[in-house]
């Protein structure tokens, strides 16, 4: 994919075939990582995406992990997900298993290009997905 100018977010979504989403797979919305852009909107939505690190250190402890943006077992940010959420489903290598993945589906390298381009189009990968957050005791 070549561009005349900086792509947006948009244009990058725009690159990801429609998943045509029955709402079975919340058991998949697991810890995730997304752009700076896509972090500051879900935040302006009031949703707050724990770092990946606290995260899988909270299912290792035997904790539950259920994405905050779900809200009786939908997303509540569908139209706001970030790139990785809109991949589900929408990649050979990450296909629903509800039997929503479109017959054009991506494949893996294609998603891989694609979650770099929205890291450079959202203004990088937001870094604190990476670094704990949790604050002993």
């Amino acid at each position: 994919m070549k561009w005349k100018r900086r792509p947006s977010l948009a244009d990058v979504y725009d690159q990801i075939p429609e998943v045509r989403c029955k709402g079975l797979c919340e058991d998949s919305c697991g810890p995730i990582a997304m752009a700076v852009e896509e972090d500051q909107r879900l935040r302006e939505r009031g949703v707050i995406v724990p770092s990946m690190v606290d995260t899988v250190a909270a299912i290792e402890a035997g904790e539950d992990y259920y994405c905050p943006a779900l809200r009786d077992g939908r997303c509540s940010v569908y139209d706001d997900r970030p790139t990785i959420c809109r991949l589900w489903g929408a990649t050979l290598s990450m296909p629903c298993p509800h039997g929503c993945t479109p017959a054009d589906a991506l494949s893996q390298e294609e998603s891989h290009e694609l979650l770099q381009l929205a890291g450079r189009a959202g203004g990088g990968m937001a870094p604190r997905f990476f670094t704990p957050e949790r604050r002993p005791g």
